[in-house]
């Protein structure tokens, strides 16, 4: 897999049949390669047996060469059958595109402090570290747009992904 976001998710033992549902039906910035699916169905495909309804569908994702509305029907019969909660996919993807970016953020505090807002945008929750100059706070634009405010936003940020990873591997261990 060429995906880094995947690959994170591989890593983080995250990767199933809903992430890869979830990010077909299409997110900020994530992108899934039939390689990518092929691949992992290729890996899954001896865990399920001949005899299983849903062995079809997971032969079929071994042989993805496109992304179509059938390769969905399979990844959502898949995601259904394993009883992915298809939100919590959603919320990992969030959470490795962030880190992503974080890997990546510009070093001028005010590109970094932009690019963090145009993410959290892009990502719905209302559970994010976002802040916005002016938005629920009084700070004005020399203040928000500071070296001093981007250190803070960063503190933040790193707690929720701490807080955020402990939370969907909780949510993962229960049935």
């Amino acid at each position: 897999m060429n995906n880094s976001k995947l690959n994170l998710l591989k890593k983080l033992q995250w990767l199933d049949w809903g992430t890869l549902c979830i990010g077909v039906k299409g997110l900020p910035g994530v992108s899934i390669d039939p390689a990518d699916i092929s691949d992992y169905a290729c890996s899954n495909i001896n865990e399920v047996d001949e005899t299983n309804d849903v062995f079809i569908s997971v032969a079929e994702l071994a042989y993805c060469d496109e992304i179509s509305d059938e390769t969905l029907k399979h990844l959502e019969r898949l995601a259904e059958w394993y009883n992915i909660d298809i939100h919590l996919s959603a919320r990992k993807w969030r959470l490795v595109a962030f880190m992503e970016l974080l890997d990546n953020l510009n070093d001028d505090y005010i590109y970094a402090l932009l690019d963090l807002n145009s993410f959290w945008n892009q990502w719905e929750g209302n559970d994010t570290p976002d802040v916005v100059q002016g938005l629920g706070n009084d700070m004005n634009p020399s203040e928000f747009y500071s070296m001093d405010n981007l250190k803070e936003v960063m503190l933040k940020n790193k707690k929720w992904i701490d807080d955020e990873t402990n939370a969907i591997n909780i949510a993962m261990k229960q049935p």
